[in-house]
């Protein structure tokens, strides 16, 4: 079957996030668009365990966080952010909380925070940073557990945070179990990324309101569906994050399809 041009609406997905199809094979994710994604992400943590109130700026450049640009604001001596081969941690006028730890003793695409000479003895000088198409994969293909892990109080002050942030993703391929686009559009500000979270341990928005690709491909239940180029306006809903059964929500509406084919797979 051809067709020329599609125009769908209020099309609906949900799932249970533990439903979806698990890679098998390594390089089964593919991230390129996201080498190309920079932005601002903000959140405000509500009564933290380390102080009483802060918000916290992370900005992310060429794909990366890079905790020595990210800000952690709040009543007295302001705190910091890095990366250690334990976790992720902030720096206080308390001393040390980490908020997520790792799984790994070499969790991809994490650059560890270096020390040097001071005064005192051994002081931070680079609080070390994040690759996140790496990251991210490993997030989602884990070898041998969870790639991040709960680290108690903290991570439950992360629960509470309300989170926001408008990210650009780069041109370039994202693939997954069975599916994959090629991204375009950026220098126009196509695929604009916008995420809020009242709650982040309860529910997480994503919204692509300009939504541009070429070359889908879509296969399941040996059936292939293909696409020339795929427009239009992208929602995405986790919510459940903090419990044991997260659920997927993803709204297309509209979505526009042009030169799309459907043949069986192989």
């Amino acid at each position: 079957m051809e067709i020329d041009q599609v125009r769908l609406g209020g099309v609906r997905f949900e799932a249970a996030l533990s439903a979806l199809p698990v890679p098998t094979t390594d390089g089964a994710w593919v991230l390129d668009a996201l080498r190309g994604l920079h932005g601002r992400l903000r959140a405000f943590v509500t009564d933290a365990a380390w102080v009483l109130d802060a918000e916290v700026e992370l900005p992310v450049h060429g794909g990366r966080l890079d905790f020595g640009q990210v800000t952690v604001s709040h009543i007295g001596p302001d705190s910091v952010m890095g990366a250690s081969h334990l976790g992720v941690y902030v720096d206080t006028p308390a001393g040390r909380q980490y908020l997520a730890l790792f799984g790994s003793a070499l969790p991809p695409g994490v650059a560890f925070e270096q020390r040097g000479g001071g005064l005192l003895g051994p002081r931070v000088r680079d609080r070390g940073g994040i690759d996140l198409p790496a990251f991210v994969a490993g997030v989602l293909q884990p070898r041998g557990g969870p790639l991040v892990r709960a680290a108690g109080p903290s991570w439950q002050a992360l629960q509470r945070t309300r989170l926001e942030g408008e990210l650009q993703l780069g041109d370039g391929a994202l693939a997954g179990p069975g599916a994959s686009l090629r991204l375009d559009g950026a220098d126009r500000g196509r695929n604009r990324l916008l995420l809020r979270a009242a709650q982040a341990g309860h529910a997480l928005s994503l919204e692509l309101p300009a939504l541009q690709g070429h070359d889908l491909v879509l296969e399941r239940g040996g059936q292939r569906l293909t696409a020339a180029s795929v427009e239009g306006r992208l929602s995405v809903r986790v919510e459940g994050l903090a419990g044991a059964a997260p659920r997927l929500a993803v709204t297309a509406d509209p979505l526009v399809l042009r030169g799309m084919r459907a043949m069986p797979a192989g």
